[in-house]
């Protein structure tokens, strides 16, 4: 009897333990059961980082053997590149590619990384595109890009984006010249980062101007944004081999500012002509749906009207994803930066901004994943020039996402 009657008490103690564990998991989307589950980044925000004047327009990336912080030095001439990079997000040093890169201030996105292997894009001092690549942080690798038939004078007649993930290495680059030699863009392939294919043309709007491009890469491709002032493509390739529209359904969303991919899920973000708001969508079956963004609730800082708000990055997180972004703080108006995340795509939820100290960060800029640390970089607000402060946050991270058909 005594031995039923302790069982019973252990089964109802287990009954209301699981009840109390239900209560404190973390978020899950609405996709079938058996799915990863999402878990929110819990953020730890580490001491200032002096560096040398690194620029504004910075761009991170984490890779097995670190993090790399690179910047656009604004098209100067006779000003190098300067690249720091760290195995731990806090010591950082100098490690500029030998052989001077020309500022890449046409470059829409000039640092990818994946794996074994960080990587710059940009024009050396002979006027050739090249990718460096280096997986120490220290030794570089140089691969230069065939331009085929594509007469380039001059860097400025041609911008660039890269882009890496489980698939290759991806650049794009489109026309900076009105009118638009080609109606869409121009695609350079590698599956590891060492060997690029040919340049291939990718057909996207008709229009005299040449499109603003958006490119990402997912745990099973790539994604290309193209937009123009009369239409919008959204594509997806594997491998660059072929290019399938997706944009059906999307309808009129303005200049495409950020695109990612996660499982089953492709998101958006968006702004219209005439306004800076950030607008959000996401694709799932097939099927295109407007996406919420949260403000966020007074008195908590940053708490801005829609058109003050910014989005610098998007990035994949678990099975969900994590936007970086700040406040307009211009004339005035409230500087402090900004961090939402999303489950499934179907909303954005805003992180605390006191609570995380990102009010003491303007702009908050990128957000980078080593394994399994995420470092989240911005600028120190009361920052003195020169020379700058970096204000950093980390994370732990879930596992980055492997090859989607291996």
């Amino acid at each position: 009897m005594l031995t039923r009657l302790a069982t019973a008490l252990l089964l109802l103690l287990a009954s209301g333990c699981t009840d109390d564990a239900s209560r404190s998991r973390p978020t899950t989307s609405s996709r079938p059961p058996g799915q990863v589950t999402f878990q929110p980044p819990e953020w730890l925000r580490m001491p200032p980082t002096r560096l040398g004047t690194i620029g504004v327009d910075l761009e991170a990336v984490g890779w097995d053997g670190g993090f790399l912080l690179a910047h656009d030095a604004g098209g100067l001439e006779g000003r190098d590149e300067e690249t720091y990079t760290s195995t731990d997000g806090r010591t950082w040093h100098l490690s500029t590619p030998k052989g001077t890169m020309k500022p890449p201030s046409c470059c829409d996105r000039f640092a990818a990384a994946y794996g074994e292997a960080a990587y710059l894009l940009g024009w050396d001092t002979r006027n050739d595109l090249v990718v460096r690549r280096t997986e120490d942080g220290d030794t570089w690798d140089t691969t230069r890009l065939e331009f085929g038939d594509l007469a380039v004078r001059y860097r400025g007649d041609l911008a660039v984006a890269i882009a890496a993930g489980p698939e290759g290495v991806l650049v794009v680059g489109r026309d900076a010249v009105t009118p638009a030699r080609h109606h869409g863009v121009y695609v350079w392939y590698s599956p590891d980062g060492h060997t690029f294919t040919a340049m291939v043309k990718v057909p996207g709007p008709v229009d005299p101007d040449p499109p603003l491009t958006t490119l990402a890469a997912t745990p099973d491709g790539f994604l290309l944004a193209m937009t123009t002032a009369k239409e919008t493509k959204i594509l997806f390739s594997r491998d660059n081999g072929r290019w399938q529209d997706i944009t059906e359904g999307l309808g009129d969303v303005g200049a495409v500012d950020h695109v990612s991919g996660n499982a089953d899920t492709t998101v958006l973000l968006a702004h219209r002509a005439g306004s800076e708001e950030p607008l959000a969508w996401y694709r799932r079956q097939g099927k295109w749906r407007r996406a919420t963004i949260e403000p966020g609730h007074l008195p908590d800082a940053g708490v801005v009207p829609p058109d003050q708000r910014r989005v610098a990055a998007v990035r994949t997180w678990g099975s969900g994803f994590v936007a970086v972004g700040h406040t307009y703080g211009s004339d005035g108006q409230e500087q402090s930066g900004l961090v939402w995340y999303s489950v499934d795509g179907s909303g954005w939820k805003r992180m605390p901004v006191r609570d995380n100290g990102f009010d003491t960060a303007w702009p908050l800029l990128d957000l980078a994943i080593s394994r399994q640390l995420a470092l989240l970089v911005g600028w120190r607000l009361d920052r003195a020039e020169p020379p700058e402060w970096l204000v950093t946050w980390q994370a732990d991270s879930p596992p980055m996402p492997k090859r989607a058909h291996d």
